[in-house]
């Protein structure tokens, strides 16, 4: 069938001509997201805003402690083909080499705890009854899973979803945390470091109708990162 409107017909060759040469010429997963971050002139919280991943996970995909999955290289190849700022060819002057092996993410059995229990703990491991286990691969050896209540981090993260803290850790500044707060109960926020010397910390809502918190440590019983989401698909 002829194309009507030739402009149209000739752009969609193009971006598929581009999109081609471009996914061919692969790069490594800290390279690309680089590229990402340098071409849209943004940080990593923004593109794991824009591609729906946790902050901290595309740390672990930079630094090569996870592996960059195809979904997420084919959405970072098409963030960089629709950039304006971005070259439309970009062949890769990268050496090939073999890959460095990474050991395997244990796979290990972790708790599920409701909302309310969770805001009823001093240490998890004081918990003897569990609404659930999860079956997952994290190398946390105390990590642990909670079921959200509320929609202070809507929609990116709503009620039912679970999320999975990694209890071994503290969290980084972009990272979302779960906490349990001495006078307001347990939250599950974005965290910013406000003064490290002061320890002040920000606690950030993706629903703009709740307003940031301001808190410092000794305002929390506990602080842990999530290190994965796992959506309540039904609802």
């Amino acid at each position: 069938m002829p194309c009507l409107v030739f402009g149209k017909c000739q752009t969609v060759v193009i971006k598929a001509i581009i999109w081609k040469n471009h996914t061919r010429n692969a790069m490594p997963a800290r390279d690309l997201i680089q590229e990402v971050l340098s071409a849209r002139n943004w940080d990593l919280s923004q593109l794991a805003e824009r591609v729906a991943y946790e902050e901290r996970t595309l740390r672990r995909i930079r630094s090569g402690e996870i592996k960059l999955s195809q979904k997420l290289e084919n959405l970072l190849n098409q963030i960089l083909v629709e950039s304006p700022a971005h070259p439309v060819m970009h062949p890769t002057t990268q050496p090939i080499t073999a890959p460095t092996l990474k050991p395997p993410v244990p796979i290990r059995k972790i708790p599920v705890v409701g909302w309310a229990q969770a805001g009823e703990a001093v240490d998890f491991e004081d918990i003897v009854e569990w609404d659930d286990m999860l079956t997952i691969e994290i190398s946390d050896p105390k990590a642990i899973a909670v079921r959200v209540r509320g929609d202070s981090m809507s929609p990116r993260i709503e009620e039912g979803d679970i999320v999975v803290l990694a209890c071994s850790s503290r969290p980084h500044s972009g990272d979302t945390v779960v906490a349990r707060l001495k006078d307001e109960g347990v939250v599950i926020k974005r965290f910013q470091i406000i003064d490290p010397k002061q320890q002040l910390y920000r606690l950030i809502s993706l629903n703009e109708i709740y307003a940031p918190l301001e808190r410092t440590e000794d305002q929390f019983v506990w602080l842990y990162p999530v290190d994965q989401l796992i959506k309540k698909m039904r609802r």
